[in-house]
């Protein structure tokens, strides 16, 4: 990953299951709004009251890209997302079996594998998320948001112990 490199990441404590990015992405990729176009998904844990978008995280060594028999899956040297050829495809599902986080989906219609292929370097539900759960950014950017959280956390901490 280059130090420019933009990635994807969620986070779960932000979300608050408005669907949001599932309506976005379904629409991008499939002109209609349903959840079965999107590539992201919600995953609504209702007994502990908490929202899970998943989504595919373009891993550095995916699984998903070894599995693939007909060789339909590459990585988009401008955007680093895993995409899917679907001339190549022949949609056995090896690679949704490989996959450990559940970021590729078999579309119903055309039988093809699909997951997350970051618009192609512009990801719509990351802009559309007004809570900040689904956010691109670069390794910087996220480093710096971590310390800044870390240091809230711990000023939080300190508070309590010494007042």
């Amino acid at each position: 990953m280059s130090e420019n490199q933009k990635m994807l990441i969620i986070n779960y404590e932000k979300c608050v299951g408005c669907g949001f990015c599932e309506t976005a992405c379904s629409i991008q990729h499939g002109n209609l709004i349903t959840p079965l176009n999107s590539m992201i998904s919600l995953v609504r844990l209702k007994k502990v009251g908490m929202n899970i978008p998943v989504v595919c995280q373009q891993c550095l060594n995916p699984l998903c890209v070894d599995a693939c028999p007909t060789g339909a899956l590459s990585r988009d040297i401008k955007t680093g997302a895993i995409v899917v050829d679907s001339d190549l495809c022949v949609g056995c599902k090896m690679c949704i079996i490989a996959c450990p986080l559940g970021g590729i989906t078999l579309n119903l219609e055309s039988k093809c594998a699909v997951k997350c292929d970051l618009c192609g370097g512009d990801p719509l539900c990351a802009k559309v998320c007004g809570y900040e759960a689904v956010s691109y950014v670069t390794l910087d950017e996220l480093t710096v948001a971590m310390r800044k959280e870390a240091i809230k956390k711990l000023g939080e901490v300190m508070e309590k112990v010494v007042f």
